[in-house]
């Protein structure tokens, strides 16, 4: 209970500071700054970003990014920490409230003590183009906090004036899991243009890496980040056996997930270094995806529309009471799902595949390929205007 009062106090504290620190006008310049917390999708936007706006970018980075931010900081870009809270008050906020066009790839609590004027252009690209599993108010975790909290959480849904969607569906989700209602723009998610202009040289050197230069299939598990405590059912020491002669197998971390990661130390041999291995190509060359709640068959599914999806939800009524799971994509877990290592492995070597078409329809909707160039007109205009 005195933790709990502590941890409270201690985030009025912080949001009290962020805004009064927040509360001097400032002079509009024409920096585009961008809230950076997942960077092994973001980077193909900020690479973008980059080379259409040069040093007019400004990346805030948490601490998961630090070694991808080093390739920024080598090209001149004025990147900073966000763990850093005198940075935050003393440089960040300034630059955030003289800039009239933020872009954010998911929640960032300070923004609950931002102060902003109607010229800011506050606008939330995500990470990743649909949702299996349910976020913001929606989920089970956030319907169980506090009165207090969920005040909190939804000053920062509120800063939100803008969303790049790729489909009515995600629209109609971010719009019930932040209760708002704001202006959303139809691009299609803009790491979804990679799919379209491949670097087919890296595919195929991917590939090969991956098989291990034979014709053996590969099968890629891509697990969801888990808040809770969990135990992989997964016996290591058998997945060379079970896996058969036909197929190699591969596991791609969430980059918050520490015990995944701690396993990978261990063995080696099954997991992808993501510093080495862009997901982008991994999904293009993987010919079964195995994944449970994470957002990437929406990628897949256009990176390999041929391909198959294995939904390995082995703690599937413990996680919907937990998280909770979009109703909107319940349908086609109920349907598909496997919860066992033996389904699982057995399901990799049948060759049954999936038509992704009517998929593509109902959570790609908007994809075209041109999303970033989108993206820039509209980022443009804002500017003109």
């Amino acid at each position: 209970m005195i933790k709990q009062i502590a941890i409270s106090f201690s985030k009025i504290v912080y949001l009290s500071l962020v805004k009064l620190f927040s509360l001097r006008r400032r002079p509009k310049n024409n920096k585009i700054v961008f809230l950076l917390s997942f960077p092994s999708t973001s980077t193909y936007v900020l690479d973008a970003l980059v080379e259409r706006y040069g040093n007019r970018l400004v990346i805030c980075y948490t601490s998961n990014a630090q070694e991808r931010i080093k390739r920024f900081n080598q090209e001149r870009i004025d990147c900073y920490p966000l763990q850093s809270f005198y940075i935050l008050c003393t440089r960040i906020i300034p630059i955030i409230k003289a800039s009239q066009m933020i872009i954010c790839d998911n929640y960032f609590a300070f923004l609950g003590g931002m102060s902003f004027d109607e010229q800011t252009k506050v606008v939330q690209i995500w990470h990743a183009n649909g949702a299996i599993k349910k976020f913001g108010l929606q989920a089970q975790y956030a319907k169980k906090a506090t009165a207090k909290d969920q005040q909190r959480y939804q000053k920062v849904y509120d800063t939100f004036t803008h969303f790049v969607v790729s489909s009515p569906t995600m629209a109609e989700i971010f719009a019930e899991s932040y209760n708002i209602d704001p202006i959303f723009l139809k691009f299609g998610y803009p790491m979804t243009d990679y799919y379209f202009n491949r670097n087919e040289k890296n595919i195929l050197k991917e590939k090969n890496i991956l098989s291990k230069g034979t014709n053996k299939k590969i099968a890629l598990y891509v697990p969801t980040y888990r808040e809770n405590d969990y135990e992989l059912p997964l016996d290591f020491e058998q997945i060379e056996e079970q896996i058969g002669d036909e197929w190699v197998f591969y596991i791609h971390a969430h980059p918050h997930d520490k015990k995944l990661k701690s396993l990978a130390k261990k063995y080696p041999s099954y997991f992808i270094d993501e510093m080495q291995h862009d997901l982008k190509n991994l999904l293009i060359v993987a010919d079964c995806l195995i994944t449970d709640y994470s957002s990437v068959p929406f990628e897949f599914s256009l990176a390999n529309p041929n391909g198959k999806i294995i939904y390995f939800c082995y703690d599937y009524e413990l996680y919907d009471d937990l998280v909770g799971i979009q109703e909107a994509f319940k349908d086609t877990l109920d349907s598909s799902i496997v919860k066992t290592p033996a389904g699982l492995f057995e399901e990799i070597m049948s060759s049954e595949k999936q038509d992704l078409v009517d998929f593509n329809a109902k959570w790609n909707t908007f994809v075209s390929g041109n999303a970033m160039n989108y993206l820039f007109e509209w980022i443009d205009e804002q500017y003109e205007n």
